[in-house]
C-alpha cells in the first residue's frame, strides 16, 4: 500500500467503520469516504474525543472582527474545546491562531490535497498546526483548490463540531453555506453582532435576527452548547443504537412535542412552532429539517408545515 505523506507527517485515511473516525462526523448525511487526517498522531484520540467548535467568517474582515475572533478562539480552546476553522485568510487564520497562542488543539479543514499549501499567505500558520493540531479533508494528495471544493470542505467543518459561530460574514459570504449546513446537521449555529453599517457584518446579522444564539464571550458558547457535559456518552461504536444516548433522548422528546403541536393543530408557520413550543428557532428549524428528510412532515409553499 503506498502510503501518503505531507511533509513528515503520514497522512491516515479513515473509513466510516475506524474506531478513529470523529463520531459526530459519521453521523452526517454524507460524510467523506476516507477522511484524510494528518498531524501528530498521538493526539489524534483526544481530539476526536473532545467537544469541538467551528468558528468561521469573512477573509476580508475588519480588524476588530480579527482580534475579536482570536480572542473567542484562545478562550474556547482554554476552556478545553477544539476549534476547528478551514484555514483561509482573515477570521479561520484568527482562529486557529487564538487556540495555539494558548497551547490549544485546532483542526483545519481544506478543501484541497493535505500536501497542497493554499492559501500561501498561511504557509507558517499550516505547519504550526501540523505541529500542534491536525489538517483533516478528503481529497487525494496533488488536488488543487478548486472552487466547488470548498462547500463540500464546509459541511465537514460543519460536521465536525458542536456548533458554528459566524463572527463577521457579508451577505454572499461563504461562511452562511458553512451555517445552513450546520443547520441542516442539527447544530446550532451562533453569530457575533457587528455594526449595522458595515457590510462586512451583514450575513452575520441576519442570521442573529433569524434566531441564531448570539456571541459576545467565549461563555456565551458554551452556555449555549452544553453538549459538552454529555461528551463521553457521545462516543458510541459505528453503527450502534442511539436510544440510550441522553442528547438523542432529549431531541426525540422534542420531535414529540413538535409533532404534536402539528397534529393539534394543522398546518404551522415557524413562528407559530416557536411560540408553541419555547424552542430557539436554530435549533427548532433543524429538528424541522430533520423531520421533512425522515418524511414525516411537509413543508409547504408559504414555508408552512404539515403532517404527511
Amino acid at each position: 500500500m503506498r502510503l501518503e505523506r505531507v511533509e513528515n507527517y503520514v497522512v491516515r485515511r479513515l473509513e466510516a467503520d475506524d474506531p478513529e473516525y470523529p463520531r459526530l462526523l459519521s453521523w452526517i448525511e454524507d460524510p467523506p469516504h476516507p477522511l484524510r487526517v494528518c498531524g501528530r498522531p498521538s493526539d489524534l484520540g483526544p481530539f476526536l474525543r473532545s467537544p469541538a467548535i467551528g468558528i468561521v467568517g469573512s477573509r476580508a474582515c475588519s480588524m476588530e472582527a480579527e482580534a475579536f475572533a482570536r480572542r473567542l478562539s484562545g478562550e474556547l480552546a482554554a476552556a478545553g474545546w477544539v476549534v476547528v476553522s478551514g484555514l483561509a485568510r482573515g477570521i479561520d487564520a484568527a482562529a486557529h491562531r487564538g487556540a495555539l497562542e494558548v497551547g490549544g488543539r485546532t483542526v483545519a479543514v481544506v478543501g484541497c490535497g493535505l500536501d497542497v499549501v493554499y492559501p500561501r499567505v498561511n504557509r507558517n500558520l499550516r505547519s504550526e498546526i501540523l505541529a500542534h493540531g491536525l489538517i483533516v479533508g478528503e481529497y487525494a494528495p496533488g488536488t488543487p483548490p478548486r472552487k466547488q471544493n470548498f462547500p463540500a470542505r464546509n459541511r465537514i467543518l460543519s460536521g465536525l463540531s458542536c456548533g458554528v459561530v459566524v463572527v463577521e460574514a457579508s451577505r454572499r459570504s461563504g461562511s452562511l453555506i458553512t451555517a445552513r449546513l450546520a443547520l441542516a446537521q442539527g447544530r446550532e449555529v451562533l453569530a457575533v453582532p457587528g455594526l449595522p453599517l458595515d457590510g462586512r457584518a451583514g450575513g452575520s446579522n441576519g442570521l442573529l435576527r433569524d434566531g441564531a444564539a448570539l456571541v459576545e464571550s467565549g461563555r456565551d458558547v458554551i452556555e449555549a452548547l452544553p453538549w459538552s457535559a454529555s461528551w463521553e456518552p457521545l462516543l458510541r461504536p459505528v453503527g450502534e443504537p442511539l436510544a440510550g444516548n441522553r442528547l438523542v433522548r432529549e431531541r426525540s422528546s422534542a420531535e414529540r412535542s413538535l409533532l404534536e403541536v402539528l397534529i393539534d393543530r394543522g398546518i404551522q408557520s415557524v413562528d407559530a412552532l416557536v411560540a408553541a413550543t419555547r424552542r430557539p428557532v436554530g435549533g427548532l428549524q433543524a429538528e424541522l429539517f430533520s423531520l421533512e428528510s425522515a418524511g414525516r412532515i411537509r413543508r409547504l409553499g408559504d414555508g408552512s408545515f404539515r403532517l404527511m
